[in-house]
């Protein structure tokens, strides 16, 4: 290696906040100095590419993004995905596949405010996001460590064992006050109405009743959540010819992997609220894969979201949205 072989010349220069960043295989993510734009940075095995610009990955985050960054994590295993937690205690992943160039933000809620978080490789199994979560129990602030995990469908889960079947579940002092749902063992479920819905348990006293269920010596409570999705505004903006156009969708249609409920609709305007049909009659006895379609009503205003929303404790994964435009 001589002065000859190469230089080393000036490449960009991007300011970022005090803040650990994240990195997966050769790329960093880091947050600019204002702590609002998360941005990436791929490094190149050759000294001699071309000027490089870290991308702003927040470009398409808004209006999501509103708080300042407080902290980065990356999650590689099952899927490259960065994690940010902001400054009013709200979660947002990112799915990010550099080769394919995918970018998509999504959010967490629960009842609470995340405040720290922190990504635990694990052998043979898929990476766990740790998390301390603010909750309000009882009138009191708590503070609790949580992790995600794909085998349950519920929120601040406790798994509740006994040497023999009851229906009362103890050991909920944690979400006193707090909706509920119950899966058991004995059922293979979550507890269910006549209906095919997840009954919703109110604690009281640290406990649920199960009475009119089967008693249980095994079983997994936690809080009730509402998973949305919403696509990006499907014309190009106030600008877009396609605006002022008399085209409309008419029909808009989910791709569904191993779903078993969920509900589809659209949001019409930017401050609308979106109205939902359910994606299935009644509750299946197996899980769907393949194409659910819903009809718009004639008259229905212009239309700029397609969104679906998952109510019950129930997997369901989403591979396309469609749409017929008329």
């Amino acid at each position: 290696l001589t002065p000859s072989v190469t230089m080393l010349g000036y490449q960009s220069t991007m300011s970022c906040a005090a803040i650990r960043p994240a990195t997966i295989g050769n790329i960093v993510f880091f947050a600019q100095r204002n702590k609002k734009i998360l941005r990436s940075f791929m490094a190149s095995a050759s000294v001699n590419v071309d000027k490089a610009t870290p991308t702003d990955e927040t470009l398409f985050a808004d209006p999501f993004i509103n708080s300042n960054i407080y902290q980065i994590a990356a999650q590689s295993n099952p899927y490259i995905t960065i994690w940010v937690t902001d400054a009013d205690g709200n979660l947002w992943g990112l799915n990010y596949v550099a080769e394919q160039q995918i970018n998509s933000w999504f959010q967490v809620t629960t009842d609470g405010d995340y405040e720290s978080l922190m990504v635990m490789p694990q052998e043979d199994v898929d990476d766990l996001l740790f998390y301390t979560v603010k909750r309000t129990i009882g009138g009191s602030t708590k503070r609790y460590i949580e992790y995600f995990t794909p085998l349950t469908s519920a929120d601040s889960i406790i798994h509740f064992t006994n040497g023999t079947p009851v229906y009362e579940i103890t050991g909920l002092d944690h979400l006193e006050d707090k909706e509920v749902w119950c899966y058991t063992d004995e059922e293979g479920d979550w507890l269910r109405d006549s209906d095919g819905a997840a009954h919703k348990f109110t604690v009281d006293g640290g406990k649920i009743d199960i009475t009119g269920w089967s008693p249980t010596e095994d079983a997994y409570v936690g809080l009730t959540y509402t998973a949305t999705a919403k696509t990006m505004n499907w014309y190009g903006g106030i600008n877009d010819p396609s605006y002022e156009s008399k085209r409309r969708l008419t029909k808009v249609r989910a791709t569904l992997l191993n779903a078993r409920s969920g509900e589809i609709g659209v949001q019409v305007e930017e401050d609308g609220t979106p109205e939902y049909v359910n994606l299935f009659d009644s509750l299946p006895s197996s899980t769907f894969t393949g194409v659910k379609e819903y009809n718009i009503c004639p008259g229905t205003g212009r239309i700029i979201k397609i969104c679906l929303r998952q109510q019950e404790p129930d997997p369901i994964t989403i591979t396309g949205v469609g749409c017929n435009l008329k």
